[in-house]
């Protein structure tokens, strides 16, 4: 769950940069992500990026949070949840994809603050 939230939270500073600044690429982007992550800031911010999505997840209706955690947290594919659900795979697809805008809008919400 962990990594998964700091993807999305990574995604959107990344679409974020990518709207307002228009600068060189970095050279190696290796050695900017480890000083990245020993940032003491970088790491506030991953860790309230983190809080504020596992409030976001639990606020989520019944059914999307229950496709989402099933998908992040037990590594099921789209058709065992479906199966387990008794849903169609469109259905269940549908509850991932709502779940992950309301998610998304929930960080851009907090970062807009």
């Amino acid at each position: 769950f962990a990594s998964w939230l700091f993807t999305i939270a990574h995604n959107v500073a990344v679409d974020k940069s990518r709207r307002k600044n228009y600068s060189e690429p970095v050279e190696d982007i290796e050695s900017f992500q480890d000083a990245k992550s020993n940032d003491p800031y970088e790491k506030l911010v991953e860790k309230e990026t983190k809080e504020l999505l596992e409030r976001a997840v639990m606020k989520l209706p019944d059914k999307q949070k229950e496709v989402f955690l099933l998908r992040k947290n037990g590594e099921m594919t789209f058709k065992e949840i479906a199966e387990l659900m008794d849903e169609s795979i469109n259905t269940v697809l549908g509850h991932m994809h709502y779940a992950v805008k309301k998610l998304r809008t929930a960080i851009e919400v907090e970062n807009a603050k």
